[in-house]
């Protein structure tokens, strides 16, 4: 069965300011992981929701940048 949870939208624009290979995957690392955690329900308008969604996009972050 498939789930669809959204879409995620990446501005390149954004990402293709970054002056390295490495400096690209990272950002468009942390876009699309940040994305994600938007499909999962979670937001930012709030200050304690953005530090809870923070941790979440770090754990995440470190997980496929180890």
């Amino acid at each position: 069965k498939e789930v669809y949870l959204g879409d995620i939208i990446i501005n390149f624009n954004k990402v293709k300011k970054k002056n390295t290979k490495k400096f690209f995957k990272l950002e468009f690392d942390r876009l699309w992981i940040h994305g994600i955690v938007h499909l999962f329900g979670h937001d930012h308008k709030k200050d304690r929701d953005f530090k809870s969604m923070n941790k979440i996009e770090k754990k995440y972050f470190n997980l496929v940048n180890d």
